[in-house]
């Protein structure tokens, strides 16, 4: 039953026919391994095909008639074997190959992950039995800081020191500022402030307008002295009538 389907199905090939049976050739090739080459291997196949035949009176060809010859020597395959070579070759190539193929293409590969050897469990043991101290556990290595001295203790007087001794230093350091600062008289300031009015004057760019500037705000400074130490040494005339 499948012989007469297929037999149904089946086209005649004529050997005159060049395209229908390079349509042929190429639809037999795609089911292939070598499928991707179809189109390079089909005009081969043809034309290898009609030069051991005469379309004018064969019917059919055998393909074992049919050889590759390589240049260099005097080896010959047929078309049969060369495709079976094509084949065999394929299924012989490894993932290696292809990733080295991938590789020199440019394409990064993800780094082969390192294989994690195991460790030899019996080199431990005699390590951790080299290294362990006699009658020292995990838990007494853990706590070995535990009680450690490391201030000294304080008795209850010192302890009282070191609360209290704060406020005295600051109490001491605000006195200190107090006595350090001591208070300028108004005529000290107008004093000062005249001095470093004639500074300014003497200054070899007394003309540029920033000094000018300056002297004027000088003039400023000397004149809010002098109205401040009036203001506060002044008497109101009512005092008089007391």
């Amino acid at each position: 039953m499948a012989v007469e389907v297929l037999t149904d199905m089946s086209h005649p090939l004529d050997l005159a026919d060049r395209e229908s049976l390079l349509k042929s050739a190429t639809t037999a090739l795609n089911s292939k391994v070598v499928s991707q080459h179809s189109s390079q291997l089909a005009p081969i196949a043809v034309d290898a095909v009609l030069r051991v035949v005469d379309p004018a009176k064969d019917t059919n060809v055998d393909l074992r008639d049919i050889k590759v010859i390589r240049m260099h020597g005097s080896t010959t395959i047929n078309i049969k074997t060369t495709l079976e070579m094509l084949y065999g070759s394929w299924n012989e190539v490894r993932q290696s190959t292809i990733r080295n193929c991938f590789a020199d293409a440019g394409f990064v590969l993800p780094a082969d992950e390192e294989e994690v050897q195991p460790e030899d469990q019996a080199e431990l043991d005699r390590t951790w039995d080299r290294l362990a101290v006699p009658g020292v556990e995990f838990d007494d290595f853990v706590s070995a800081d535990e009680n450690l001295a490391v201030a000294p203790e304080l008795t209850d007087q010192e302890i009282v020191d070191r609360v209290l001794l704060p406020e005295d230093d600051s109490s001491s350091d605000s006195g200190e500022s107090e006595r350090d600062e001591p208070t300028m008289s108004s005529a000290d300031a107008a004093d000062m402030a005249r001095r470093l009015k004639g500074y300014l004057e003497k200054l070899p760019t007394t003309k540029t307008a920033d000094v000018e500037k300056a002297l004027l705000s000088m003039d400023n400074v000397e004149n809010f002295i002098l109205r401040s130490a009036v203001k506060s040494h002044q008497t109101k005339i009512t005092s008089f009538f007391k």
